[in-house]
């Protein structure tokens, strides 16, 4: 506390009260002062606690409002997550429902067309069955109209059997009378020769006496000897016993025409080793075959003078001298040659040959220096005879083997059909197997060289990336095509800026028939769908009238019957069997040429046929796999299936069950190759499922 200050010293005591009492108001105003900066500092702390507790408060409530916020974003997100799976679980019932939908879709397109079709065969057969009642109708009243004519055949018939009974009577007596006839002749031979025997016997006997009572005669020693010798002459002809002539009458014929007996004549052909070719030879060789049997060697520096220098055996030497001709080695001399190994069984060689001939034979009009010698694989003469009639070129003779096997061996063939070529000297190889070359580009793969068939694939590549509708469909020499329904002409124009299928196909092939009706079901789905999608018919019947069938069972356009547009597109996307779906698309570009594995796998959900199209389905497939168990029991396999996909050695297959083209995901039996898509194994009878 301040003490009070002392009162002053000095007289005068007012001004000091005075002075005492500012002191003392200074005092009390400095105690305020104090008092009041006290209070100040306790505010002040007071302040700095309550500050202090709203920081804790606001901290406090800045970690609530955080859990808070935490709590309610878990919960979001949980809320989130079950709404994806849910979205995901309907998203994937969703593509089962479209598959099984349009599955069931397909299934009742091919029952409708299948049942559209029993009824156009039960009216066929209903139309036939009708025209067989007017035919038996018909047939009864002329049976009825002819009854009596036939009547009468049946009496002339009669009389004729009658008249053939009579015959067959006296030729009976015939034989009796010559029997009879025969009977007296033995007979009579039988007494002639008795009485040349007792006349032998009589002569035996008078000379048996004279030797007995003459033999010390003086007689001549030649005549006794003449004598002896007569005896045993006789001796040795003499029968001591004649048997009994008989003849044996023939077994009487039912039919007097069995006398007659039909002599068929033979006539042995010589057997030739080289037959005739079908190409066009020079005057004076036109009915001849042209053909050659190469050596390896011919193909080197030492070329024999002809195609053959082993010895030749008699019936080469035969053949020599028919009318077959060898082919000198000068004649091909300075040709590039192709070697042409080939089989008459083998399906492909049989449809490759025509597409050779047709390239030898403009190679040959152009005179561009190309030989073909045909190296066959067959196994029998006959087979070979036939499958070299139909080409025009030269061939290895049918009993050279030892050559065969040298020029199999030397150019490592292992597969048919194969066109190996040679250089002009035959020292090397031009081309190991320009097959593929000639079925693509025909006759402007010559020479088969590298350079030409970089230069014809970059032209490929140019054809290829300007590809338009209007261009591809110029190469068949087409502007239109056809209605199935009613013929009419569409011109090709209305279906720029369309997904267009072209559909190689014809109705001899049974894989056509039925594809057609699968990918009718799926065209009728899509066009149902409003998609801007629409199928040529590019025909590849041998006659117009399977081109016509096939076109009364086909919903969309179709190519003009003409093989040649046909050919031309078929060469341009180089197709090799048929049925084939190429897809193009509405730029005009190629899509896929694999539009029928395409339709087979996915059906109508295939469609833009598109690589992310097929992308988003395998997904939806990888997903879908997830939910199948890992391996289970099937009805038709005895094994236990395993799931396995293209990355686990899955790949393309046929299913077992349904016999449709499967890909990638399927149950497999890896030790039998039994293989089921995962639709089958569920939805087979029998089937068991195994650990998920």
């Amino acid at each position: 506390m301040l003490q009070p200050p002392p009162p002053p010293p000095g007289p005068a005591r007012a001004p000091r009260r005075a002075q005492r009492d500012a002191a003392r108001e200074i005092y009390t105003l400095r105690e305020e002062l104090v008092v009041a900066q006290d209070r100040i500092h306790e505010l002040e702390a007071e302040c700095r606690s309550t500050k202090k507790q709203l920081d804790h408060l606001a901290k406090n409530f800045a970690e609530e409002k955080a859990s808070l916020k935490s709590r309610e974003h878990d919960k979001f997100h949980h809320i989130l997550d079950a709404v994806k799976e849910e979205l995901n679980r309907e998203r994937k019932q969703r593509q089962r429902s479209e598959m099984m939908n349009s599955k069931l879709l397909n299934d009742l397109s091919e029952m409708e067309l299948a049942a559209k079709r029993y009824s156009q065969d039960y009216e066929k057969e209903r139309k036939a069955r009708v025209l067989m009642e007017e035919v038996c109708d018909e047939l009864a009243k002329e049976i009825t109209e002819d009854r009596a004519e036939v009547e009468a055949m049946r009496s002339e018939s009669m009389k004729i059997r009658d008249e053939l009974e009579e015959e067959k009577k006296m030729l009976q007596m015939a034989e009796v009378w010559r029997e009879e006839r025969v009977h007296m002749k033995l007979v009579d031979a039988k007494l002639t020769l008795e009485n040349k025997y007792s006349q032998l016997s009589m002569l035996q006997n008078e000379l048996e006496d004279f030797l007995r009572f003459h033999p010390g005669c003086n007689m001549e020693k030649g005549t006794v000897r003449e004598a002896e010798r007569l005896k045993e002459a006789i001796c040795s002809s003499k029968v001591n016993g004649i048997k009994e002539f008989s003849y044996k009458l023939p077994p009487p014929s039912e039919d007097i025409f069995a006398v007659f007996e039909e002599l068929k004549q033979r006539e042995d052909t010589a057997e030739k080793v080289i037959v005739q070719c079908n190409g066009n030879r020079p005057k004076g060789r036109a009915s001849r075959a042209q053909t050659a049997s190469p050596e390896t060697d011919m193909f080197l520096e030492n070329q024999p003078s002809r195609y053959c220098n082993q010895p030749r055996t008699r019936n080469e030497a035969a053949e020599d001298d028919s009318e077959w001709e060898a082919v000198q080695f000068r004649e091909i001399d300075g040709k590039i040659i192709g070697l042409y190994f080939a089989a008459n069984w083998y399906p492909k060689c049989e449809a490759f040959t025509p597409v050779l001939a047709a390239a030898y034979e403009q190679l040959k009009d152009r005179g561009a220096g190309f030989e073909v010698v045909l190296v066959s694989c067959d196994e029998d003469r006959p087979s070979f005879e036939r499958f070299h009639g139909t080409m025009p070129w030269p061939a290895v003779p049918f009993g050279d083997l030892s050559c065969k096997k040298r020029l199999s061996e030397r150019f490592q063939v292992e597969g048919i059909p194969r066109l190996v070529v040679l250089a002009p000297d035959g020292g090397a190889v031009v081309h190991p197997d320009a097959a593929d070359l000639v079925h693509r580009y025909g006759e402007r793969a010559f020479p088969f060289t590298a350079a030409r068939v970089a230069e014809l694939e970059a032209d490929d590549q140019r054809k290829y990336a300007s590809q338009t509708l209007e261009k591809l469909f110029s190469v068949s020499g087409k502007e239109y095509v056809m209605n199935s329904g009613n013929n009419e002409k569409v011109p090709v124009s209305s279906l720029v800026g369309k997904t267009v299928g072209l559909y190689f196909s014809a109705n001899h092939c049974a894989p056509c028939i039925k594809f057609t009706t699968k990918l009718a079901a799926i065209y009728s789905s899509l066009r149902g769908k409003a998609e801007d999608f629409e199928i040529v018919y590019v025909p590849m019947d041998r006659e117009e009238d399977g081109y016509l069938r096939s076109c009364g069972d086909m919903p969309w356009l179709a190519l003009p019957y003409d093989g040649a547009p046909s050919r031309a597109l078929a060469r341009y996307f180089d197709v090799r069997e048929i049925p084939t779906l190429v897809v193009v698309g509405p730029d005009g570009r190629t899509v896929t040429r694999d539009g029928r594995n395409l339709v087979n796998l996915y059906f109508d959900m295939a469609f833009p046929f598109t690589d992310a199209q097929i992308r988003l389905l395998q997904e939806a497939e990888d997903e879908a796999a997830k939910e199948y168990p890992r391996s289970l029991r099937h009805r038709g396999h005895r094994h236990e299936l395993s799931i396995v996909s293209e990355k686990s050695g899955g790949g393309p297959y046929i299913c077992c069950e349904c016999e449709e083209q499967g890909l990638g995901w399927a149950y497999q039996c890896i030790a039998c190759g039994y293989e089921i898509h995962l639709r089958c194994g569920q939805n087979a009878e029998g089937g068991s499922a195994g650990t998920a």
